[in-house]
């Protein structure tokens, strides 16, 4: 789970080992370019390094203690 604009990593943290009810949307992630930033890289069918896709997973847009 991410934060988002409208629920903050502080307000998710803050529900650590609750039962809760969250409304989320999937994100899909972004591959930057392996020669302007440093990240993990994968290799490709071609074996051509890139970098892994960064960034994705559900970004939190509600939550509610149950």
């Amino acid at each position: 789970m991410r934060p988002s604009d409208k629920v903050s990593r502080s307000l998710l943290k803050s529900f650590h080992n609750q039962d809760i009810e969250i409304t989320a949307i999937y994100k899909e992630g972004a591959r930057p370019d392996v020669s302007t930033v440093a990240c993990p890289v994968e290799f490709d069918n071609d074996g051509l390094r890139q970098c892994m896709v960064q960034g994705q997973g559900y970004e939190v847009l509600s939550v509610e203690a149950k």
